[in-house]
């Protein structure tokens, strides 16, 4: 030992001595305490040094190796995908936007109430025709020709002498009557005086068939009105099908007005309803549509926060 190191001790020795037992055990527990806590502090600040310089590493090294490349292609080719779904489900919602509703008298096996089908439009019904060169039947003298026939240039009974075309006249009269005014067909049923007027406008002082005004203002598109006119109506004067047929119309406006709730409760009520027959079935049929679209909306929202989600991912990834 030096010098110094012999005063210090024999200073420490001389302050021991001045003190008391108790405070002796009171100074040395003080300083034992410090020096653990100096050696305890010194070594978790070297760990902690240690650690960090650890996981910098292991995170540059993550970041360089061949399995973060192959993530940040999964991540691309996950929002990829996400694009493509959310395509498909655009052009799906559009399709049933486009769609038609399926057609408001289907036939029923076994139902003998269903209703009859109607004609297509335009259909004629089919008459027999007479071929060139055959002779006309005894019946034929009665019964209009058409105009064809009586414009067959190759018919010899249809020439006359002087070598023009007899039934000429004919088919031009024809074909040129003009139709009757209906000013004209009024008076000659009802002959009056000269000097009688006919109102253009007239009113009906008779009853309106709500239902059928009802029905037109919903097919012309204007459903307030369609329901304002359809609560007016005396309910106590429906039948089961006049009622059946209002609380359709009615589900129809809210589902145009986007009330999509209230229209998929008349609708459920209406398919639960075993008399609704037909209009049962077609209320069915645009329950599974409403359902589908709110799925489809549904699908198209969470794929929405989807790709936001990765479009920040891969952002981050790529700073």
């Amino acid at each position: 030992m030096n010098r110094d190191s012999r005063l210090s001790f024999f200073h420490i020795l001389i302050i021991l001595n001045s003190l008391t037992m108790k405070n002796t055990i009171v100074l040395l527990s003080v300083c034992f305490i410090f020096i653990a806590l100096h050696s305890l502090s010194a070594g978790e600040v070297e760990n902690t040094s240690d650690s960090l310089i650890d996981e910098v590493v292991e995170k540059t090294n993550q970041l360089n190796s061949p399995q973060q490349e192959n993530l940040l292609e999964k991540k691309m080719q996950r929002f990829d995908d996400l694009q493509e779904q959310m395509r498909q489900l655009t052009e799906r919602w559009m399709e049933m936007k486009r769609g038609k509703s399926p057609s408001t008298n289907p036939s029923r096996q076994g139902n003998t109430n269903a209703p009859l089908t109607l004609p297509t439009p335009g259909e004629v019904p089919k008459e027999t025709k007479t071929e060139p060169g055959a002779e006309p039947d005894s019946e034929a003298g009665t019964k209009p020709r058409s105009v064809r026939s009586e414009t067959m240039p190759d018919r010899e009974d249809q020439q006359d002498p002087s070598g023009a075309n007899s039934s000429l006249p004919l088919m031009v009269e024809s074909l040129s009557d003009p139709i009757d005014d209906p000013s004209q067909s009024v008076a000659k049923s009802s002959p009056g005086k000269d000097s009688e007027t006919i109102e253009d406008s007239r009113k009906s002082d008779g009853p309106i068939d709500r239902f059928a005004l009802s029905s037109s203002l919903f097919a012309t598109g204007h459903y307030d009105e369609c329901l304002r006119v359809l609560s007016a109506i005396e309910q106590t004067e429906w039948s089961r099908h006049e009622s059946h047929w209002a609380d359709f119309l009615r589900a129809g406006c809210y589902r145009k007005l986007g009330q999509v709730e209230v229209a998929q409760q008349l609708y459920r009520r209406l398919v639960s309803d075993e008399e609704s027959e037909w209009i049962g079935t077609v209320s069915g049929w645009w329950l599974d549509q409403i359902q589908e679209q709110i799925e489809i909306d549904r699908k198209i929202q969470t794929i929405s926060v989807a790709l936001e989600q990765w479009e920040r991912e891969v952002n981050d990834l790529t700073k």
